[in-house]
């Protein structure tokens, strides 16, 4: 069944005296309020922690500590299951807190603070105002976001039975709302360990299936794995629940172990994984009010905004993902149905995108009757920014909309993000983002635009990590924190397993997120070197959004570098520059195929000036706009000066100072500047590896001074292990300069371990089986492999026809090699 039907039918409910609902609520409803499910709090949480323990006490071996973290679980509970990790809750929380204060502290920590999400919201809204319809909620939490959500947002005061001592005051007849804490209470001794989950009092079963002997059950963010509750639901009679049961959830439960006792009961799946969103249809069918703003002001602005992040979330979905449309139906006539401004507001969302000055004339109607609100405010400021734009207008109403609320945390954020990118006044803008999450703790889309900033401007990374947690723990469906969470993670990070797992995350989330798709596609095709898994992100990236300039871009380069189809290449350049024609990279990647693929050098140069005054600071163009200038221009003066603009606009952009390093060693023939500008590159950033590489190299090639040479390859080596270019060229280093053959066969094998196609270090290490080791056999399978990774590069082909003809003796196929090199080269 449809969470719309579902919603639709039990709507019925709440007119119909007598016919009742229970509530049972699961961990799966608290996570959008900041909780983690047992699963995530077992596998990111208290196992790693325990683990450490362990091994600061010596406990672990070293060969036990270079295993997985899922083999050492695995070992240390032999019950575990990685697929299932919440399986070992007790066992865990019993080994790694080792008394019932310890254990309760730990509960009391995860739950403080935690404000109720939008789901929870409605719920008590809808018990509060059906009388005895929805009056009773079961829930093995231990957090207390449903009471709270009573006490915030209605007038109702619900009975709650936070312990199993407390089961005589469960009473069916009771009008009140009821809530019982069958795990007991986060304040209260709750019921944490195996064996204090295994059973549930006789008292509490007893008292607990009288409330369900007329009634109906729903399981919303439940998992179904408690034998305790099972043996209480066992109790049951056929003839009990006699409005049905339903199972709320993402997937099918029939692999639960609750399973046979909701097929017993003809239990009926309801396909809705978020409890939000469920409660939302649920909203709107029951026709039920907002709480009422005159009360406390402070709450509803809390409730407004977990409504704009859900409404957000919901923006932010594939039209195409189940439930979607309905979803995105109910967030509008949600809008509409606030008391106030909120009607203009959705009207002009609407009207924004076909015709702009009809939505700013109905700002400007509803700030003539509200011209104090806020959220207007803001929504109107925004508009002026990302649609128009008018970027000083914007700003004048982003600051009275701060001005009417100064603790609304979406204007906050979004000012933040206007601060950043548009004014560049880095400082102001990390004082709003500070701002906007001292507003709302848990708001992920401040979160992650924040975790952005803190990477990209202040390269802050452990703090970037930090709040990019925060935002997903925030909303794990937001596909756009995912989405750059796992560019860190491969960016910054270098884990490229975990890096995959979120953008997998995130397409899942939003399975038509141009960005998301595209950025997945580059990792495939640079890390995972997948490239028709790739290609196919690149094709799905075009048909969600056809006019995105960034994702035609990088396909196109792929096409001309991977694919060698010059004419396809061409054809998504072009569909590029048209959708944005001010993208400094595609202008500049344009420029480049132009001059090196066509040798159409009047074109080309006319697309690096387009270029640069798209961008002036931007670190790509200039420098290949440099090389331009010196091998097709023969114009060292002009590529000089291009080189010091660049470095001018942005003295510590690592790509031009190592850009320039090279010119001034290569070109100028001045070594003494190009260590200088070396040095400047590393002071820029020292953990850059391939800025290491780079000065490793000069002073190897160059200043033949080897022992500096080799401190500076360590140090690349140390800062991205698994790059497998300066793994190459240190094992070059190692093989020609130090006359270490096993240390070089050391980071030989490394750095095809890290690339198993990079063709470069395949032909070096052929060469050197061959001429060094000796071992022609070796030797000739990574000829092969080198070949097979790229068959028309013409290097590969020369020094294998060489080998078959000096070492094999074979000339005919010798030549043969050599035959098809000259055809790739021409």
């Amino acid at each position: 069944m449809s969470a719309e039907e579902f919603c639709t039918r039990l709507s019925g409910a709440k007119e119909q005296r007598g016919r009742s609902h229970v509530f049972f609520l699961g961990a799966g409803c608290s996570v959008t309020s900041g909780i983690p499910t047992a699963g995530v709090l077992v596998k990111d949480d208290w196992l790693p922690r325990l683990h450490e323990l362990n091994v600061k006490s010596n406990r672990e071996t070293r060969a036990a500590l270079a295993e997985g973290m899922d083999s050492w679980a695995k070992r240390a509970f032999p019950s575990y299951d990685p697929a299932n990790p919440a399986c070992i809750f007790g066992e865990v929380i019993d080994r790694l807190f080792l008394t019932t204060a310890d254990r309760q502290w730990e509960i009391e920590r995860l739950c403080e603070g935690k404000f109720p999400g939008f789901g929870y919201a409605v719920l008590a809204t809808l018990s509060s105002s059906s009388r005895t319809s929805f009056n009773v909620i079961l829930t093995t939490n231990f957090d207390d976001l449903i009471a709270d959500a009573f006490y915030l947002f209605t007038e109702t005061r619900p009975i709650v039975i936070p312990d199993e001592a407390l089961a005589d005051f469960i009473r069916p007849t009771e009008t009140r709302p009821l809530i019982v804490k069958l795990h007991g209470d986060n304040h209260l001794a709750p019921k944490v360990t195996k064996n204090a989950t295994a059973t549930l009092s006789s008292d509490l079963q007893d008292r607990v299936r009288k409330l369900l002997e007329d009634r109906g059950l729903i399981f919303v963010g439940y998992g179904g794995r408690d034998q305790s509750v099972l043996a209480m639901l066992d109790g049951l009679s056929p003839r009990d629940l006699q409005y049905g049961v339903y199972w709320v959830g993402q997937n099918d439960p029939s692999a639960l172990p609750l399973a046979p006792w909701l097929k017993k009961h003809n239990a009926c799946w309801v396909e809705q994984g978020d409890f939000d969103e469920m409660m939302l249809l649920m909203r709107n069918a029951c026709g039920l009010s907002h709480p009422d703003s005159r009360r406390f002001e402070r709450v509803f602005r809390r409730y407004k905004e977990e409504f704009d992040s859900l409404t957000e979330r919901i923006a932010a979905r594939s039209a195409s993902s189940p439930g979607t449309t309905i979803l995105r139906e109910a967030a509008k006539a949600a809008q509409r149905s606030f008391p106030g401004p909120g009607e203009a507001i959705s009207k002009a969302r609407e009207q924004a995108k076909s015709n702009p000055a009809l939505a700013e004339a109905t700002y400007f109607a509803g700030l003539e009757n509200y011209p104090n609100s806020s959220d207007l405010l803001g929504d109107f400021a925004r508009f002026l920014h990302e649609v128009r734009p008018y970027l000083d207008r914007a700003e004048e109403y982003y600051k009275r909309a701060l001005v009417a609320n100064p603790k609304h945390a979406t204007n906050l954020g979004s000012y933040a993000l206007f601060l950043q990118n548009v004014r560049q006044d880095f400082d102001k803008a990390e004082e709003y983002y500070k701002r906007a999450l001292a507003a709302n703790p848990k708001h992920a889309r401040n979160f992650g635009n924040y975790a952005a900033f803190l990477q990209n401007v202040r390269k802050d990374f452990d703090r970037a990590e930090e709040h990019y947690k925060q935002a997903i723990a925030a909303d794990p469906k937001d596909a756009r924190n995912l989405g750059n969470y796992a560019n860190f993670l491969w960016t910054v990070r270098k884990d490229f397993d975990k890096a995959e797992e979120h953008y997998k995350q995130a397409i899942a989330a939003d399975p038509k997120d141009t960005r998301n798709l595209g950025s997945y596609a580059n990792f495939l095709w640079t890390v995972r070197k997948d490239f028709d898994k790739a290609e196919e992100h690149y094709k799905r990236a075009d048909e969600a959004d056809p006019n995105d300039a960034t994702s035609l871009g990088n396909y196109a380069l792929f096409l001309e570098t991977v694919r060698k189809d010059p004419d396809r290449a061409e054809e998504y350049y072009k569909r590029a520059v048209e959708a944005d024609p001010k993208h400094a990279h595609n202008l500049g990647n344009y420029a480049s195929f132009l001059g090196s693929v066509r040798h159409d050098s009047s074109p080309a140069e006319e697309y690096y000036k387009r270029a640069i005054e798209a961008d002036p600071k931007a670190a790509y163009t200039p420098g290949n706009y440099v090389f331009f200038l010196g091998s097709v221009r023969h114009d060292s003066n002009r590529a000089e000066e291009y080189y010091e603009r660049a470095i001018e606009a942005d003295p510590k952009n690592t790509w031009n100072l190592r850009r320039y390093a090279t010119f001034l060693a290569t070109a100028r023939d001045n070594p003494d500047r190009a260590e200088e500008y070396c040095k400047r590159a590393v002071e820029a950033d020292p953990k850059d590896a391939d800025i290491l590489e780079s000065y490793a190299l000069l002073l190897e090639t160059v200043r033949k001074d080897p022992d500096r040479a080799e401190d500076y390859y360590k140090r690349a080596v140390e800062a991205d292990p698994k790059n497998a270019h300066n793994l190459g060229y240190y094992a070059d280093f190692l093989e020609t300069k130090r006359k270490d053959p096993d240390r070089a066969e050391e980071y030989y094998k490394r750095a095809i371990e890290a690339d198993p196609k990079n063709t470069w270090n395949l032909r070096r290490y052929a060469t050197f089986l061959a001429t060094v080791r000796n071992d022609p056999d070796r030797a000739e399978e990574n000829y092969k492999r080198a070949i097979a990774a790229d068959p028309k590069n013409t290097w590969n082909l020369r020094h294998y026809a060489i080998f078959l003809a000096n070492v094999r003796k074979d000339p005919t196929k010798a030549e043969e090699l050599r035959r098809q090199a000259s055809a790739a080269a021409s």
